[in-house]
């Protein structure tokens, strides 16, 4: 299955408790290459899909209690204030995806 970029977001109480805010970075980070430099939100590029990758996270934002949208995007469409080294691993990855698409 080919490689895809999505991005993983979510949304939890600011009293939810460090194991479970370390086990939804981990399932994130289980999910693939992955880019985090905006708070809550990463990218994810993986051969797993949107559904996939949801239930990777789920039960442990559902812990926290909290939200989560996993959606695929298309890296060469964009646009932001993000520091070099976040734009570089996202023109990296949509290099890698556009030669492999």
């Amino acid at each position: 299955m080919p490689k895809r970029m999505f991005v993983v977001t979510y949304d939890i109480s600011a009293t939810t408790n460090a194991e479970t805010r370390k086990a939804i970075s981990d399932a994130i980070e289980a999910s693939g290459n992955w880019w985090h430099h905006l708070g809550s939100t990463w990218l994810v590029v993986s051969e797993k899909n949107a559904n996939e990758i949801e239930k990777m996270i789920d039960p442990h934002v559902r812990k926290a209690p909290g939200r989560l949208l996993v959606m695929e995007v298309v890296p060469s469409n964009r646009q932001g204030l993000l520091p070099k080294k976040g734009w570089d691993w996202i023109r990296t990855w949509a290099a890698r995806l556009r030669e492999t698409g």
